[in-house]
């Protein structure tokens, strides 16, 4: 009899494990077919940008001009002391330049080194890469998407999501 309810146990255990797997793996395709291949030329940068000037690490910050959040996020990762300078944080809006550049005075980020800024289309942002809310940002490592945000994150939060991946 305890055979069989560990035998039981054993089943229940392991069929649980093996929904929440599957679950897993359909979450993380649902987000790849969205941003695995992040395409540079679709962001219209406000600087003259060559592709070859972007780093492999990178942050996709995409954010809007009005969204407190943003500034927040934005005046906390301006602070960071310690970016790594392999690491670009390339700030992605739909609104006009004009909008973007207003964010970038109020928030004094145009000397802000690691900090890029670009515009995209309203189309691309919400139907190619599924952005609907700010701030959202993609994390690549070596060119290669590791981890998606909503909300605020930190420069420590970053290193540990590229470090993480091996």
């Amino acid at each position: 009899m305890k055979k069989i309810i560990s035998l039981l146990l054993f089943l229940a255990i392991t069929t649980g494990l093996l929904f929440v797997i599957q679950d897993l793996k359909k979450k993380n395709s649902e987000i790849n077919n969205h941003f695995t291949s992040i395409n540079f030329k679709d962001f219209d940068f406000l600087q003259v940008v060559q592709e070859s000037e972007l780093n492999e690490n990178s942050v996709i910050c995409f954010f809007s001009s009005t969204c407190s959040l943003c500034s927040y996020e934005a005046e906390i990762l301006k602070k960071e002391e310690f970016v790594p300078e392999n690491l670009d944080f390339i700030w992605v809006s739909r609104q006009p330049k004009d909008s973007i550049r207003t964010f970038i005075k109020k928030n004094e980020l145009s000397d802000v080194a690691h900090f890029r800024f670009a515009q995209i289309d309203s189309t691309l942002l919400e139907q190619k890469y599924d952005i609907k809310e700010y701030p959202r940002g993609l994390i690549y490592k070596n060119g290669i998407l590791c981890h998606v945000y909503k909300g605020l994150i930190s420069l420590h939060q970053i290193k540990e999501k590229i470090k993480s991946v091996k």
